[in-house]
């Protein structure tokens, strides 16, 4: 068995279409599924697995190990929901799918989204402010890491050692920030207690 993150947040109560591929347990390349029979079991927020409401559909019959599933609205009305594709063949890898939903009344753009769209700079004194356009033209994202203990996290740096790390929170969609000189290094591999503001709240 192995397991993937869904690759974006998608709306709470929303019926989406996912897709998956099962993998030969000794060759790591997809496995023929044709002859077997495909299921998956849903889990809300850490529940009891069941049955999907839909079928498992397998795609190009099967033969390439790939299929899709429509989980129901009923099914995504959860904050966290895990989905266990299984099959009645042998020697397979079967893979595990993990979503995490955001409410609709919340934003769908990512924190390097709203770094892009966002006014902010540096000023002479080398403190951070975020009120000058286009700092994205001097800083380039250099790190990026998804689902850590509930944030997304992006990591800037500037030329001259100025860096800005920006937290996602994938529950709520919120967005802060932490801002500082040197060391980026160091305040990446502890970004998680950096002491993270709002735009505003920087001086």
């Amino acid at each position: 068995m192995y397991s993937e993150i869904y690759p974006q947040q998608v709306t709470k109560g929303q019926s989406i279409t996912l897709y998956a591929h099962f993998v030969d347990g000794s060759t790591g390349g997809n496995k023929n599924q044709a002859a077997n029979t495909l299921t998956a079991k849903v889990s809300q927020d850490g529940g009891t697995f069941n049955t999907s409401t839909n079928a498992v559909v397998k795609i190009d019959s099967g033969t390439t190990g790939h299929c899709s599933l429509v989980l129901t609205a009923s099914e995504m009305n959860a904050d966290v929901i895990i989905v266990n594709f299984t099959t009645s063949g042998t020697s397979t890898s079967n893979p595990t799918m993990i979503i995490y939903t955001t409410t609709s009344g919340g934003s769908t753009l990512t924190a390097e989204d709203v770094w892009t769209y966002s006014n902010r700079g540096l000023n002479a004194l080398d403190n951070i402010i975020l009120t000058q356009p286009d700092l994205l033209k001097e800083m380039g994202l250099t790190e990026r890491v998804l689902s850590v203990s509930g944030f997304n996290y992006y990591g800037f740096t500037h030329p001259k050692d100025r860096w800005v790390i920006v937290r996602e929170e994938i529950a709520t969609g919120s967005v802060r920030y932490a801002a500082g000189k040197s060391t980026f290094v160091a305040a990446w591999a502890d970004k998680a207690n950096q002491g993270y503001q709002r735009i505003d709240e920087y001086k």
